[in-house]
């Protein structure tokens, strides 16, 4: 019977999954994924942080406890580095280690560092080899998972809904990618909408807040729609090298859009207590503000954060977007109300 790998619905599952699936399914694995959270499983599980913690961190505990009792392996990839010259924040990065030590009965754990952009080194080969698996196998389950990934990707460009391409590429393929219907994309303001894919993906983790922005109608872009590429290059701005991977593929999205004049506003989706949101939000803005006078909303999300309330926040800053639009000239710009309170 084949052995059980759980896998986490949060964090780097965002956009990576159908990579680890095409990889494990080949080396035999029966996966398992944890469910999605929803507001009241989170309020009612222990908690593992008091302090100030990410809310994408803090609810990955959720989908540990929620799987490690139904699997007899949890893969939690080191995440350290994407590619040769890029990382993901530290907090991503040592998530497995902190589990190790803060969640009690756990399974095995598989703790390897596994993207499509660099192969598994000796370390995990020999982990790999400890668990039946051969250098050979490894290497071509890790190819064929590759080529999958690369067919998941070039089906995104006309997906903003990143956790269903996700679901229908897995269960059907790069044939049930379809592009969305010029209704389903909507007639209104073309927004941009940026943030780590964990963030804009995950319903529970952003409060549906791509389904918001169609619901008013918004057409909406996000950077892995735009530039799925830049996920593993290290990213040069105004002479400076953004070394976090998905931080730099929001900023050269930005950039590039901005400077072509593609969209009418930006929305930016940050975590309370992200560090990497905390200097990558000035740049944002100061392209926004200064360089190319467009609207900007920033959006704080944590633990506390209410669909209802962003509702009513995008509905405002939409009047403003729609207003300048329609008046075609400059006006109060939204990004210089006060974010400090989002959440």
């Amino acid at each position: 019977m084949p052995r059980r790998l759980g896998i986490l619905r949060s964090l780097l599952y965002y956009p990576f999954y159908p990579f680890w699936h095409a990889f494990f399914e080949d080396l035999g694995f029966s996966i398992v994924v944890s469910p999605p959270l929803s507001k009241e499983d989170f309020d009612q599980r222990h908690r593992h942080f008091v302090g100030d913690i990410c809310l994408p961190i803090e609810s990955a505990f959720y989908h540990v406890e929620a799987i490690k009792d139904r699997v007899d392996l949890l893969f939690l990839p080191r995440g350290n580095r994407i590619h040769e010259d890029t990382y993901v924040c530290p907090a991503c990065a040592g998530f497995p280690y902190v589990v190790r030590h803060r969640v009690p009965a756990l399974p095995d754990l598989l703790t390897i560092n596994l993207t499509p952009f660099l192969p598994p080194d000796r370390s995990d080969l020999r982990r790999l080899r400890e668990l039946g698996h051969s250098p050979a196998q490894v290497k071509s389950a890790y190819r064929k998972a590759q080529a999958r990934y690369r067919a998941f990707v070039a089906s995104l460009s006309s997906q903003p809904h990143l956790d269903r391409a996700i679901d229908r590429f897995v269960a059907a393929g790069p044939a049930a990618c379809t592009p969305p219907t010029a209704a389903a994309q909507g007639t209104g303001a073309h927004i941009l909408l940026l943030g780590m894919p964990y963030v804009l993906a995950d319903p529970f983790v952003n409060q549906s807040i791509l389904s918001t922005l169609e619901g008013f109608g918004c057409r909406v872009s996000t950077p892995m729609m735009r530039a799925p590429d830049l996920a593993h290059r290290e990213v040069v701005i105004e002479g400076y090298a953004i070394y976090w991977n998905f931080a730099g593929m929001s900023v050269a999205v930005l950039e590039e859009l901005l400077r072509a004049k593609q969209v009418d506003a930006v929305v930016y989706c940050s975590s309370f207590a992200c560090g990497v949101d905390s200097l990558i939000t000035p740049i944002i803005q100061s392209a926004c503000q200064r360089c190319y006078d467009i609207p900007l909303c920033i959006l704080t999300m944590d633990e506390h954060s209410e669909g209802s309330y962003l509702t009513v926040r995008m509905e405002a800053f939409l009047d403003c977007v729609n207003s300048r639009l329609a008046q075609a000239e400059p006006i109060l710009n939204p990004a210089t109300q006060d974010a400090s309170h989002d959440g």
